[in-house]
């Protein structure tokens, strides 16, 4: 199965999803990306945060 394969995933390693300013950009708190999977966003309007709940795959 894919937990076999896969490791879990820490809280630690998901501290930028698990910031207050951002629970409102999660879907679900029970899926949260990996904090160096983040892709970059640049914003243009002058947002404070440029989090979004995704990953960069390869």
């Amino acid at each position: 199965t894919l937990n076999i394969v896969t490791p879990r995933v820490r809280p630690e390693d998901c501290s930028v999803g698990l910031l207050p300013r951002n629970h409102d950009k999660n879907r679900s708190m029970d899926v949260l990306a990996v904090d160096r999977c983040l892709p970059f966003l640049i914003s243009v309007d002058g947002e404070s945060s440029n989090y979004i709940n995704a990953a960069l795959m390869d």
